[in-house]
């Protein structure tokens, strides 16, 4: 696989996000650097928040807590720094003559999860069953989509 990001590049991107969509948290932006390079690199907790921590440390963006969430946005030094970075037009032309990643079911179905706004609602007996039955026909579906002896594709 093609490495997306050159070194120090990553947090050139995070600070070209924050000075157009501050304040976000880290998924946040997680998600936005997935679409704006088009699926071609699916951002991972593992490489945002050591470099969210890296920018934090150098006094380029400041977190503040909303709830339990830490968001994230520029600090003074991070606005001025910011004007000067266009990188993320330069990744995204590059990383698009690559093939896009795929993503799998379950990635789709863990980012529906994480946004869907009725994740969380307590649900009595007759609607966990409505909800399983409408899980059962998303997975018939799904046999008709696949076929039913899959296990993994590439």
């Amino acid at each position: 696989m093609t490495r997306v990001f050159r070194n120090g590049e990553l947090q050139e991107v995070i600070l070209d996000i924050l000075k157009t969509d501050a304040p976000m948290n880290g998924y946040a932006i997680m998600q936005k650097l997935a679409i704006e390079l088009d699926g071609s690199w699916r951002p991972s907790p593992g490489a945002i928040y050591p470099a969210l921590l890296g920018l934090e440390d150098a006094k380029l963006i400041k977190s503040k807590d909303n709830g339990g969430v830490k968001l994230y946005e520029l600090d003074t030094l991070g606005e001025v720094a910011a004007k000067s970075i266009q990188r993320l037009q330069a990744i995204k032309e590059r990383t698009l003559k690559h093939e896009p990643r795929k993503p799998t079911v379950g990635e789709i179905l863990i980012d529906f999860t994480k946004t869907n706004p009725y994740r969380s609602v307590k649900l009595d007996n007759a609607d966990k069953k409505v909800v399983e039955s409408l899980l059962l026909d998303l997975s018939e579906s799904f046999v008709e989509l696949f076929g039913d002896n899959v296990t993994s594709q590439k």
